[in-house]
């Protein structure tokens, strides 16, 4: 589970957002919370078709109970089937590091996603 603050931007056909992003993970015995800094971004290539990439990053530093750290990242592809329908295609990784588990995958893959707009 996460929620964050973030602060959006556009220059030409880039659009992005950066901001912090509080989190909260339960892996086996281990839980904590702590907060990551990163950001999305969005570039058009043409009408239908844009790439994406994320990334998110939180140190021991800014990980409280069980967390160590935290590591989140990925790239795809958003594709314009209609104006109001889009497909999002994929691939990350999410990692948390514990005191007990070290580094545990919890997300790791790809995604395929389909957005509609009302």
């Amino acid at each position: 589970m996460s929620a964050g603050f973030f602060v959006n931007g556009q220059r030409a056909e880039l659009s992005g957002r950066l901001g912090v992003k509080g989190y909260w993970a339960d892996i086996q015995k281990d839980d904590g919370y702590g907060i990551a800094l990163g950001g999305d971004f969005s570039l058009a290539v043409n009408e239908v078709i844009s790439l994406l990439a994320t990334g998110y990053w939180g140190p021991g530093s800014l990980s409280f109970s069980d967390v160590e750290g935290y590591k989140e990242w990925s790239v795809g592809a958003n594709v314009s089937v209609f104006d109001n329908a889009i497909v999002t295609l994929s691939y990350g990784s999410l990692k948390v590091d514990t005191e007990r588990y070290n580094e545990k995958s919890v997300d790791d893959g790809v995604k395929i996603g389909l957005r509609l707009k009302y």
